[in-house]
């Protein structure tokens, strides 16, 4: 019988532990810097990007506040032999206002 050898198993363990934690570091190459505040490199206008959000937000909201609807829930209790024993019956009207 083979004898076990314990250091050289040991060894081998704590390799397969770091496989995986080099594998998911990234190359220098790969990492981007972050953008500055004043760098606008794609000559994006923030502000027009702002107001055109702002004003689908509000367009959103009011075409919200027109609309409503109703749900109708009921809830049964079944017995033995699967006869109904009780029920429970909710009717809600849900409007959107401010």
């Amino acid at each position: 019988m083979k004898r076990f050898h314990l250091p050289a198993f040991l060894a081998f363990i704590i390799a397969l532990l770091f496989v995986p934690a080099r594998a998911q570091q990234v190359p220098p190459a790969a990492k981007v810097a972050p953008m500055a505040a004043g760098n606008n490199a794609a000559g994006v206008d923030v502000e027009r990007i702002v107001r055109a959000f702002t004003a689908k937000e509000t367009e959103f909201r009011q075409a919200l506040n027109q609309y409503s609807f109703k749900r109708d829930a009921v809830i049964q209790t079944l017995g033995m032999g699967g006869q109904i024993s009780g029920e429970y019956h909710r009717v809600s009207r849900f409007i959107f206002a401010e």
